[in-house]
């Protein structure tokens, strides 16, 4: 399996996508930065009363992103070779199908956990400094504060990593790119939905849910694929 799974990254570029990264960490900070100037320019108010209401936007613009950037990725690795019929190559050697197909969705999980968590960190620490200087939040910022965002960074990391792969049901149905990608953004813009300040996503159980469900998908399509015909 590790070999697999070192053969498949390497034929993968993912420095190309590693770029398309630090742009979107770029992006997301400025919108952190673009947020409380914004309100409290239109309406004179402040945007973040405590940190913890900062660190809920952050945490959700993160675990939309790479969900996202996730699906591209299930896309790339997967149900593009399906739609090409590249697949039938790979399934030709001696190599178990499952196996196979375990070790991209154990790429796709842990380059989407580790990507999420860095970011999260990055961008959770360049808001602080910024905020040194600028005054968003009023609250004074402590330990306990960080320490409870580096926990949300993780619980929401890997909530994000398994949610990810729900894509992955849609993409193998249609074997289609765009259907993979277009799911993900159905789910990121429902769990995104706020009103009054309220978000589906900040109700921990459902995205917990929700990744239950998408490893739940990943290991019906590892099931699958040594039955299913794809020519």
């Amino acid at each position: 399996m590790l070999r697999l799974i070192k053969l498949e990254r390497n034929k993968f570029k993912f420095s190309v996508y590693n770029k398309w990264i630090v742009l979107a960490n770029l992006i997301l900070l400025f919108f952190m930065f673009l947020i409380p100037f914004a309100e409290r320019k239109d309406n004179g108010v402040i945007a973040f009363g405590q940190y913890s209401e900062a660190f809920n936007i952050l945490n959700l613009l993160v675990g939309a992103t790479f969900t996202i950037f996730a699906s591209v990725l299930i896309a790339k690795l997967i149900i593009e070779e399906y739609k090409n019929k590249t697949i039938l190559v790979l399934f030709s050697y001696p190599v178990n199908r499952k196996a196979l197909l375990g070790a991209k969705l154990i790429i796709v999980v842990c380059w989407s956990l580790t990507t999420i968590i860095l970011s999260s960190i990055f961008i959770s620490a360049s808001f602080i400094v910024m905020d040194n200087f600028f005054k968003f939040v009023p609250e004074q910022l402590s330990v306990l504060i960080i320490i409870q965002q580096l926990l949300k960074i993780l619980t929401n990391s890997v909530a994000t990593a398994g949610l990810s792969l729900i894509p992955l049901y849609f993409g193998m149905k249609k074997k289609s790119v765009p259907v993979t990608i277009i799911s993900s953004i159905l789910i990121v813009t429902v769990l995104g939905f706020n009103t009054n300040s309220f978000s589906v996503g900040s109700i921990i159980l459902i995205p917990t849910f929700l990744a239950v469900l998408g490893i739940f998908i990943a290991y019906i399509a590892i099931r699958k694929v040594e039955v299913e015909d794809v020519s």
